[in-house]
This record gives C-alpha cells, sequence and structure tokens, in this order.
C-alpha cells in the first residue's frame, strides 16, 4: 500500500512539473510577443516622442553619419542581410547602414565612364547580395557587388526609369510609360501597360509592390492613383484614385481626389499596402485584395515619426518599413505587425496543460 501512494505521489508531482514548464513556456512566448510589438520609447530633442497610430510604431530615425548628413533621400530598401541602403539623392551615392542605423559604407559611381552615379532615386537587393541603384537622370540601373563594386550596366532609351523592385529573380522598373520585366541580368522579359489614363495604362510610376500571386501594386503618380495589375494580362484588378483635370491637378480638391500625389508603395504580409501621398506628407493603408481604404497614417510635421513630403516606403519581412523622409533630410523606420509566434500557434494550445498524461 505504501509503494502505490508513493509512486501516485511521484505521478502528481510530475504531471504539475509539466504544468509549470507549459505556463512558463507559455509566458515567455507572450513576453517575446510583448518586447516585439510594444511601442518603442525614443527619446529626441529633450522630449518622448511615440506614434499613437498602435499599427505603424517608430523605431528609429537617420539622419547620416559622422556629421556627414543626408540631403533629400528619395529611397531606402533593407537589404536580405538586414542592412539599410540609402539612396542619398542629392550626395549622388547610396549610404549603407546596419539594423540600428550605424554607418557601414557608401557606393558611389565612377568619376567618369560607364558607371557614373547621378541623383540615385531607388534600390533594391537581390538574394544574393548583388545591389541595383537606379538613376533617373542617367536613364541606367547600375549592379554593384557585395564588394560595392560596380559589375553591370542596363540603360534604357525610350522611357525613364522611376521605380525599381525584384521579387523571384526579376527585375521590375517602373518607368514613365510602362512596367518592364526583366532578368537581374537586364535581358527583357515582358513590358506590361502603356502611356494613358485608363485602367492598365500609366502615367510617371512612382513605386512598384510584387506580390506572391503575380498581381503588381502600382503607384501611378500623375494619375493620382494606385492600381493593381494582373501580371499575366497586363489588366487591372481594381485602381483606387482617378485621374485628374490637368489644367487643375495640384490645386483640385474634388472629393474623387484621393492622393495629393502617390509617390511610392509597398506591400506587407499581412495584405496591406502602404501609399506615401507625398504632396499629403501622410502613408494610405489599402487592403490589397480590394484597394478599399483602411486608414491614414501620421501628417506633416518634424518630430520623429511624422512626415515632411516623403517620397519613397519600403517593406521588409518581419515587419520594418522603411520611409525616406525626403524633406526631413531623413530615413524613418517603423515596425507593423506581422504573422507572429503567437498568431501561428492555436488558440486550442494552451489547453492541452490542463489535460491528463
Amino acid at each position: 500500500m505504501e509503494g502505490k501512494v508513493v509512486a501516485g505521489d511521484r505521478t502528481i508531482r510530475r504531471y504539475l512539473l509539466i504544468l509549470i514548464a507549459l505556463l512558463v513556456l507559455l509566458a515567455a512566448l507572450i513576453f517575446a510577443y510583448y518586447v516585439i510589438n510594444r511601442p518603442p520609447q525614443i527619446v529626441s530633442g529633450g522630449g518622448q516622442v511615440t506614434n499613437e497610430d498602435q499599427d505603424f510604431r517608430f523605431v528609429l530615425a537617420i539622419y547620416g553619419f559622422e556629421g556627414d548628413l543626408l540631403s533629400k533621400p528619395s529611397f531606402a530598401c533593407i537589404g536580405p542581410d538586414g542592412r539599410i541602403y540609402v539612396a542619398d539623392t542629392m550626395k549622388d551615392r547610396v549610404v549603407v547602414f546596419d539594423s540600428q542605423g550605424r554607418f557601414v559604407g557608401l557606393i558611389k559611381g565612377e568619376a567618369s565612364g560607364r558607371y557614373t552615379l547621378k541623383w540615385p532615386i531607388s534600390v533594391a537587393v537581390a538574394d544574393d547580395g548583388r545591389i541595383f541603384v537606379l538613376s533617373k537622370q542617367d536613364r541606367k540601373i547600375i549592379v554593384f557587388d557585395q564588394n560595392y563594386k560596380p559589375t553591370n550596366l542596363i540603360t534604357f532609351t525610350n522611357v525613364i526609369p522611376t521605380a525599381l523592385a525584384i521579387k523571384n529573380d526579376r527585375l521590375y522598373v517602373g518607368t514613365d510609360k510602362a512596367i518592364m520585366i526583366g532578368t537581374l541580368d537586364g535581358r527583357p522579359v515582358a513590358q506590361i501597360g502603356r502611356f494613358g489614363k485608363n485602367p492598365g495604362q500609366f502615367d510617371l510610376i512612382g513605386g512598384l509592390a510584387i506580390g506572391d500571386d503575380g498581381t503588381i501594386y502600382v503607384a501611378d503618380s500623375l494619375n493620382y492613383r494606385v492600381q493593381a495589375i494582373d501580371e499575366k494580362t497586363g489588366k487591372a484588378k481594381w485602381t483606387y484614385g482617378q485621374p485628374l483635370p490637368p489644367e487643375k491637378a495640384i490645386m483640385y480638391q474634388g472629393k474623387e481626389r484621393k492622393f495629393g500625389l502617390p509617390s511610392s508603395i509597398a506591400l506587407d504580409e499581412r495584405g496591406r499596402l502602404y501609399v506615401v501621398d507625398g504632396l499629403s506628407s501622410e502613408v494610405v493603408v489599402l487592403d490589397a485584395k480590394t484597394g478599399e481604404k483602411i486608414k491614414t497614417i501620421s501628417d506633416i510635421g518634424h518630430k520623429e515619426g511624422l512626415f515632411y513630403y516623403p517620397d519613397g516606403i519600403y517593406y521588409a519581412q518581419g515587419g520594418l518599413i522603411a520611409v525616406a523622409d525626403k524633406f526631413n533630410d531623413r530615413v524613418q523606420i517603423f515596425r507593423v505587425p506581422t504573422p507572429g509566434v503567437l498568431g501561428a500557434i492555436p488558440s486550442w494550445v494552451p489547453w492541452l496543460s490542463l489535460l491528463p498524461l
């Protein structure tokens, strides 16, 4: 009889230890989720700055390095290595920072010859580490290796390149008239659309974002709209916004005007589109499936978390967004929610700890 009692006590203790271990694991997961997603407490200029929008949380701002300030940056992307690549437009270079905003290096063109770099307005990094830098003025894309040395050149003659994106080893280039698709070595694959005002036509593409299903999301800048384009057919799935009367587009305030000027676009893992409205100094969030507006983020200002005529926007897997806050001469990094660790665990899993083992 005594032996049975001892065995029973051991079984109970084992169950209790398992339960405690599961509770500790659950608590650790909750804490990790909180740390990742909590609003950061940023102190700058003697005052605490916070972003009130819980879905768009300010992380850090980059102004330059070692006293060398950025000058009208047009775009910033976050590479597969986690580094931040800034198209420092007015200084004819790309400045590279690590994930904490610390200076890493400079990407510059040659002083003369084929690889001169003038006014870079966009940058993209391939999975193999190659860096693609777009020079709108020279109508070319310069390809740099991981050591920041130029290795290839892609030139354009009948169109002006204005935006750049990479997806599945394909190079997508937005132009003043159409979308050009090619290999990473610069061989043409397809062209989508042409100049015009109808759905599926474009007037100065400011930014591109590519969905996993092949949808191309376009900031159709001078048509004052966003379009979702089927890559296979070239047809518009939906549009948000519409062309405005050209004789009064800048001052026009009709209800059909959705943007001051949509200048760039990014797509996150939840199916949300983030559109930089450069003239309104805002970020407009749309549903990628329907094109319906979800909300507008921020407003004009100089404090961290606000914008002053921003230009480019980029989303990196894991929830980080880089915004080229052009006329504040800085790049700002934000965090948005992602399908996180807790989201991947079925809701019934914690109840397993209550079952007898």
